[in-house]
């Protein structure tokens, strides 16, 4: 009788899975390893995407600031109405690099939900929308006086530096934009050549805050009213 107990508890061992087999198809955190490869091929066309998405903003933000600072240097006005001007130009033009680079940001954002609260590139990089913001406001304020042209001459010089110098930051941006890429054998040289280029970017955009706000002065104080 205990013989044949004892070869029925032997068979159901033996039948009884083993609760500690690993199934092949899964791995060590019970994730499908079909799902694991499929997450991994979504995330490289992700990152593929997202390089050529933010190349094309790149070129739009480059465009809208290069192009607000060539015809800042024409001087092209309508003495009479006032409809189009030196501020039409600035606003169109800023709005697209404005548009850009907030693309650009978000992009970051997406992949990395961490990028907007770290480092010094996203600091610079609001800083310079920002500072676009301000320039678009003063513009959208002035509109007639500026196309009209019955702001002092002083102007037109100031905001011409203005425009240059965000160029100059917004390329700095752009090339510290990848200062979360992985790290490298030359890592330390790395760093160093970022900070200095934050530091050199974060006094331009000391100094192109100063030229906007000598411009807003300008305006409220030495443009003539008009109707």
């Amino acid at each position: 009788m205990n013989k044949g107990n004892n070869e029925k508890e032997i068979s159901t061992k033996k039948k009884a899975p083993n609760e500690n087999s690993t199934n092949p198809t899964t791995t060590s955190n019970g994730k499908s390893t079909l799902a694991v490869i499929l997450k991994e091929i979504i995330k490289e066309k992700i990152m593929q995407e997202e390089t050529l998405s933010v190349n094309i903003f790149t070129s739009f933000t480059f465009l809208g600031v290069i192009s607000a600072w060539l015809f800042s240097l024409t001087k092209l006005h309508d003495t009479e109405h006032g409809i189009y001007g030196s501020a039409s130009i600035v606003i169109w033009s800023y709005l697209t690099a404005l548009v850009s680079l907030g693309c650009i940001l978000l992009l970051k954002n997406m992949t990395d939900p961490n990028y907007m609260f770290s480092g010094t590139t996203s600091v610079a990089g609001f800083l310079t929308i920002f500072l676009m913001i301000w320039v678009v406001t003063l513009n959208l304020k002035y509109f007639k006086n500026i196309n009209m042209n019955v702001v002092p001459e002083q102007y037109y010089d100031i905001s011409g530096w203005t425009y240059f110098l965000i160029i100059i930051q917004s390329s700095f941006v752009f090339l510290t934009l990848d200062s979360s890429a992985p790290k490298t054998d030359d890592e330390h040289e790395r760093k160093n050549a970022l900070s200095i280029i934050s530091t050199f970017n974060n006094i331009i955009i000391f100094l192109s805050s100063i030229l906007v706000l000598i411009q807003q002065i300008i305006l409220e104080k030495f443009s003539v009213d008009v109707l």
